[in-house]
């Protein structure tokens, strides 16, 4: 490799080590708002602003997360840095009380990408980068009244660091695979209202408060990827990622009404599928689309085993019988001259959480969103932006809805939603 190419890398590896002091910093120990365990659409202000359509298109640092395979087509090196900030809105009226309201300030969430690539041969390319991303998460917060009962704070998440390496098959045809290290976390506060009795088997006094402290650790995964170009005018792309499981425990995890207990608990992150494409209908003018699936049913609850806990397993389970989702991405991207470029697209996301199980911290919904972004292009450097609304419950008319008892949170759930801005640069060279 020449000087610029070990320059370009060091920089990368630099401006990564930074990030990654950033999210252990103050990552798991904040509030990252966003409701159920993630949204359609993350990481990286371009492929947001074409609502997450961007498998068959990846082709900078950014395909570290969305297809290693384009890390292959970057130029001869690659820096990608950015940033979302996530409001969420929602509320919950219990049967016979007053409404909830889910609030909490927005926290910003970094993406962090860099990669090289050098000639092999004649004419194939292998390429190297590492990224660091968010790719599950959810958090949720109601304030506590006197009559409060069930989690008023819950936080999961899925903090990623990924080297990956990608090469030129044929001048048309792009492979890469991302070895994947992930840094799962959990917290939660439960508690009980003087008014209220909790659900305990056998009955016993009300429990307060249950705090959970964060509990973190790592598991290992990997994601592959395949990037085709048939012609200059269309691309296809997959994406596969493997689950991780992380498998959590802590001492003195769980402080009960100020006794202290030990737990365990097992996060199975899902594995996925995404297919995608793209054809370029003029030469300022490309439309993509893609289809997600995400294989949700591993996650069936959250089961704290808390060591001598009596309490009953109301207390420290959450029945969430997931069911696979599915998504579908559409998004346009218009060249307007060399320094800008427009984006705009929608997507939807599928229910994963059976209404039955829906609960005040995980009111899953099928959800549509709608995206717009823009690049402006200065040379070898450019400025990436992008906002996203996601608002829940299709399937109701974005109206809300009653939940009789029986279910896992009867009263009214309003749709709830997301509103996230995406801020990101990069340079290419």
């Amino acid at each position: 490799m020449g000087a610029t190419t070990h320059r370009a890398l060091a920089i990368s590896l630099a401006v990564l080590a930074l990030a990654m002091a950033m999210v252990l910093g103050f990552g798991p120990h904040q509030e990252a708002r966003a409701g159920g365990f993630g949204r359609p659409n993350i990481n990286g202000a371009r492929a947001v602003g074409m609502a997450g359509a961007y498998t068959a298109l990846a082709d900078d640092a950014l395909s570290i997360y969305h297809n290693p395979a384009g890390l292959a087509r970057i130029r001869t090196a690659d820096l990608v840095l950015g940033a979302e900030l996530v409001f969420s809105f929602g509320e919950y009226t219990p049967i016979g009380r007053t409404p909830e309201k889910a609030s909490g300030s927005p926290f910003p969430l970094p993406f962090v990408g860099g990669g090289t690539r050098f000639l092999v041969g004649d004419n194939s390319f292998l390429a190297l980068g590492v990224g660091i991303y968010n790719s599950f998460g959810g958090s949720v917060k109601f304030k506590k009244s006197e009559v409060t009962e069930g989690v008023i704070e819950t936080q999961i998440g899925l903090f990623e660091f990924t080297p990956t390496i990608a090469y030129q098959v044929h001048k048309r045809v792009f492979i890469g695979l991302g070895l994947r290290m992930g840094l799962g976390f959990f917290n939660a506060y439960k508690s009980c209202g003087e008014l209220t009795v909790c659900l305990h088997d056998p009955p016993m006094d009300p429990i307060y408060d249950t705090r959970v402290s964060t509990m973190m650790n790592v598991a290992f995964g990997y994601s592959l990827g395949i990037q085709v170009l048939p012609t200059d005018w269309m691309g296809i792309g997959v994406t596969y990622r493997s689950n991780l499981d992380v498998k959590l425990s802590k001492k003195g995890a769980v402080d009960s009404s100020g006794i202290l207990l030990d737990a365990e608990l097992t996060l199975p992150f899902p594995q996925s599928v995404n297919l995608g494409v793209f054809f370029k209908v003029h030469k300022r003018v490309v439309v993509a689309a893609q289809f997600d699936w995400v294989d949700n049913s591993r996650f069936q609850e959250i089961f704290l085993d808390v060591d001598g806990w009596v309490g009953g397993r109301a207390a420290i389970a959450t029945d969430l019988h997931m069911r696979d989702s599915f998504g579908a991405h559409l998004g346009t991207e218009i060249l307007v001259n060399k320094v800008l470029v427009l984006r705009g697209g929608m997507a939807y996301d599928s229910q994963a959480i059976p209404d039955e199980y829906r609960t005040r911290e995980l009111s899953d919904t099928h959800m549509l969103t709608w995206n717009l972004g823009t690049t402006l292009r200065f040379g070898k450097w450019r400025v990436d932006a992008a906002a996203e609304l996601r608002l829940g419950d299709v399937a109701h008319g974005f109206r809300p809805v009653h939940f009789p008892v029986g279910y896992a949170a009867p009263g009214t759930h309003s749709p709830g939603g997301t509103f996230s801005l995406h801020l990101g640069g990069g340079v290419a060279w």
